[in-house]
């Protein structure tokens, strides 16, 4: 999952999904609880930003909604998190909430 952020960072993007596709490989087979979670909910995060820049914005939003189907809470911070990404954050988050359930209203 570093490597993910990592190839995030230094605008990678196609690879950065072949990581985050690892890692949740890696995750998937185990049970949801605490740390596990967490993780997973953080390579969620990661796959929908790289999707994003790829200009993949369904695919993302699909993600963004399995990260907040495993914390209905999940905030991004505003400060670090590119308008473009937040923006869809936000239209999925708002778009779960709007309907009562989960969904993907991009």
């Amino acid at each position: 999952m570093d490597q993910a952020g990592a190839e995030i960072a230094a605008a990678r993007f196609q690879q950065a999904l072949l990581f985050a596709d690892d890692a949740r490989a890696r995750l998937e087979p185990k049970p949801d609880v605490g740390a596990r979670q967490e993780r997973q909910v953080q390579v969620e995060i990661l796959s929908a930003t790289a999707l994003v820049a790829l200009g993949r914005s369904e695919e993302a939003a699909e993600n963004f909604a399995r990260a907040l189907n495993m914390k209905p809470d999940l905030k991004l911070d505003e400060q670090t998190t590119p308008p473009k990404i937040l923006r869809l954050f936000t239209q999925v988050r708002d778009g779960r909430s709007a309907l009562g359930e989960p969904g993907v209203n991009p």
